[in-house]
């Protein structure tokens, strides 16, 4: 699963609401939350290990269009917020 969320802010709330559900975590083998400020080898993971069964990334719109190479052409794809008609482009890459 992939939730893209509008800002930075956003994202860690959402983030830090489903990590924070027993019930949630408890079917991830792995979440990760990508954002400005994450660090090349942990972002290269979320990358990586996005989309693959069990995992859950946390990201924003706008972590695409910086070469966040995360491919969602075979994920569950959610956003918090009516995305533009830019950021679809850039998520669905």
């Amino acid at each position: 699963v992939l939730v893209i969320c509008k800002n930075d802010q956003e994202s860690n709330a959402v983030y830090q609401a489903l990590t924070s559900d027993r019930e949630i975590t408890a079917l991830l083998t792995k979440h990760h939350r990508v954002h400005g400020l994450t660090e090349k080898n942990e972002e290269t993971a979320a990358i990586t290990e996005a989309g693959k069964p069990g995992v859950l990334t946390v990201s924003t719109a706008g972590m695409f269009s910086r070469g966040v190479d995360i491919h969602s052409e075979e994920m569950l794809v959610l956003t918090n917020y009516v995305p533009t008609r830019e950021d679809e482009i850039q998520i669905k890459g």
